[in-house]
């Protein structure tokens, strides 16, 4: 299993995607779902998760501002976005 954390101030966007993946990725397990950059940091130290599927545009900062809180970043990355610039 994936263990994998949905980062995304949209809860529908999150809703979407959880279930764009039950639907077609049985091997990603959903460990957390988060909305904002503290959240998610919080999520990541507790659950270390395999993948996180990061929003870039979020109130309060980006996904890279969160990316940049970790000395190493020991999970991969899928940006997910809205954002068009």
């Amino acid at each position: 299993m994936l263990q994998t954390l949905i980062v995304d101030d949209e809860k529908r966007g999150r809703e979407l995607l959880k279930m764009i993946l039950a639907t077609n990725c049985p091997e990603v397990k959903i460990s957390g779902e988060a909305s904002n950059i503290k959240e998610a940091y919080q999520m990541i130290l507790q659950n270390e998760p395999d993948l996180v599927l990061l929003d870039i545009e979020m109130p309060g900062g980006t996904g890279f501002d969160l990316l940049s809180k970790f000395d190493e970043v020991n999970f991969d990355v899928i940006f997910i976005t809205a954002f068009d610039q």
